[in-house]
């Protein structure tokens, strides 16, 4: 009974030592990782105490652990803005698209057109205006060549 009860002692306690060593691992690893982003930062701290050491890379894994979860989250929120941005887009250009075509829109399409677009002859009347007698004005704003001109090219 002690030779099989040492031996379920001996792999439960591997098993242990396994898991601590992992752990030990994976701290060490973040912890290199760290160092080289705060090598310029800081180069005092070489070692101070195993047991604060321990407690920096429990807290320092934990803030990584949180930067990373943040950047997840931003990550997620601007690919749904994103998604949202893009879906709008597209549902304006195809109403863009539907509304643009008057063949598919005859409602919306309307010709405006004048009474007298589709006569032969147009412009009959033009030339039956009385012509004044020209009189000769001493005020040069009021002169029937300034009128003209202002009504030709300045209205």
């Amino acid at each position: 009974h002690d030779e099989e009860h040492d031996e379920e002692h001996d792999e439960e306690h591997d098993e242990e030592h396994d898991e601590e060593h992992d752990e030990e691992a994976k701290r060490r690893k973040i912890l290199e990782e760290t160092r080289d982003i705060d090598a310029d930062d800081s180069e005092e701290e070489d070692d101070s105490s195993d047991e604060d050491d321990g407690d920096e890379e429990d807290e320092q894994a934990e803030l990584m652990r949180e930067l990373e979860k943040i950047k997840r989250e931003r990550a997620e929120a601007k690919a749904k803005e994103e998604a949202a941005k893009a879906a709008k887009e597209e549902e304006q250009r195809e109403e863009e698209i539907a509304y643009g075509n008057p063949l598919l829109n005859p409602k919306a399409f309307t010709v405006n057109r004048r009474w007298d677009d589709d006569v032969v002859f147009k412009n009959q009347a033009r030339g039956t205006e009385q012509k004044t007698k020209k009189e000769f004005v001493n005020d040069l704003l009021r002169s029937d060549f300034h009128k003209k001109f202002m009504s030709k090219y300045v209205r």
